[in-house]
């Protein structure tokens, strides 16, 4: 199983580029998973830090045939490092969280593309 991760930033066509992998599972909405367990006040980097896959894997429903558990994984993922820091300290916390898990999904992932304009460049 390949983990691929499509890394953008709102509206920058990362949906688009993920549908040319059309043999992987597409996984997306991490992002607000993370701010749930910010939230809960769970730490979202240690729970990826236990296992990336299982971290990625774990917020969907699998089916529990051997195809769904061979198959590469396509993850979205927001880039949102690059704008204002907001003023809310819940949301700050989230905004890193969102940061330090995806670099180290990023470390892990087999492949990862950037997105932007509607342009992917492979930087991994």
């Amino acid at each position: 199983m390949k983990l691929i991760m499509i890394i953008g930033g709102m509206a920058q066509g990362k949906h688009a580029f993920a549908a040319q992998f059309a043999h992987a599972r597409c996984i997306d909405g991490l992002a607000a998973q993370i701010r749930d367990a910010v939230r809960a006040g769970r730490d979202p980097l240690a729970e990826a830090n236990a296992s990336v896959r299982d971290f990625v894997t774990m917020w969907e429903s699998t089916s529990s045939d051997d195809l769904a558990k061979t198959q590469d994984l396509v993850l979205i993922y927001p880039e949102v490092g690059s704008g204002v820091v907001p003023l809310d300290p819940e949301e700050r916390a989230w905004r890193e969280a969102v940061g330090r898990v995806g670099c180290r999904i990023a470390a892990e992932a087999d492949e990862v593309y950037r997105v932007v304009a509607g342009i992917a460049q492979r930087i991994k």
